[in-house]
């Protein structure tokens, strides 16, 4: 089985550090896979030129990622 993707926006943090999945790519890639998400689920949050695993947390009405800093992988530019 293959992880789950999520845009992400990785600039929009909580005060704790945490991404907050509520743009509007978030919930789209959410709405596909809600009835899988649960919390401490390791998903993959991406945007346009790296990705990062993160564990799932929900926390005050929405999806929140905690970021495994040691697995960020760049894109290729080629």
């Amino acid at each position: 089985m293959s992880m789950i993707k999520i845009l992400s926006d990785f600039n929009n943090r909580d005060e704790q550090g945490r991404v907050r999945l509520s743009t509007i790519g978030a919930l789209r890639d959410i709405s596909v896979h809600r009835s899988e998400l649960r919390e401490g689920l390791e998903v993959l949050l991406y945007e346009d030129e790296f990705e990062m695993i993160a564990r799932l947390v929900y926390d005050l009405g929405m999806w929140k990622g905690i970021l495994r800093e040691e697995t960020i992988r760049y894109y290729d530019e080629h």
